[in-house]
């Protein structure tokens, strides 16, 4: 996202520090996440938090979690789903009989 987007470059900063906190990998896939496939997702979305009249703003670290596109796309409006456990067959070693 450039230092020119709609949502500025505090949002930037944002989102970077968030995709930075959470390894570059989507919170719920799994899948390693980079370009504009990385996004930083609302937990609590921002039309929940505007209705149940929540103080200060959902682009908070605390509300936000990277996502690939294609979760956050299907994750929609609604909130706080759960994250699927993920594990890379990598992280165990190959047994051989």
């Amino acid at each position: 996202m450039s230092e020119q987007s709609s949502r500025g470059p505090e949002w930037a900063a944002t989102r970077l520090r968030v995709l930075e906190r959470d390894g570059w990998q989507c919170q719920y896939c799994g899948k390693p996440l980079e370009g504009d496939d990385a996004t930083a997702d609302h937990i609590v979305s921002k039309e929940t938090w505007r209705r149940e009249g929540r103080p200060g703003t959902p682009d908070t670290d605390d509300n936000l979690r990277a996502a690939c596109r294609s979760c956050n796309s299907s994750k929609g409006d609604r909130d706080n789903l759960p994250r699927i456990n993920y594990y890379n067959p990598r992280w165990f070693p190959q047994r051989t009989y």
